[in-house]
């Protein structure tokens, strides 16, 4: 079963990459979730995410302490809270695509569950 629980995983985490149309994002390695906020400009998972981000926007000599799933796209962001919801819960980790840094933020658009 637990065999099955991950390629359910990974075949979910493929799915939403590509549903998001992001092919040069950049993934960031697996985050352990500490905490998730709601708030009206989108989903935040707090979560430090190592320096050498390159995307548009993005400091690479720094650590960013959250992930952003933009409200641009609200099915996204609901797939992104359920998910992280699970992977807390699982103590599991996530990685996320990253788009671009908008102000102190990185911003996802995917994710994958380990």
């Amino acid at each position: 079963m637990k065999k099955f629980n991950q390629k359910c995983c990974a075949m979910l985490g493929v799915c939403f990459y590509l549903v998001s149309g992001q092919v040069q994002a950049q993934w960031t390695e697996f985050l352990t979730i500490s905490r998730i906020e709601v708030h009206e400009s989108g989903v935040f998972l707090v979560a430090p995410i190592a320096a050498g981000l390159t995307k548009p926007g993005c400091d690479s000599t720094k650590t960013y302490d959250y992930v952003q799933f933009a409200n641009g796209d609200p099915l996204m962001s609901d797939r992104a809270l359920s998910t992280a919801y699970y992977v807390q819960a699982s103590e599991k980790k996530m990685r996320v695509s990253i788009v671009r840094c908008e102000g102190n933020y990185p911003i996802a658009t995917g994710f994958w569950v380990e």
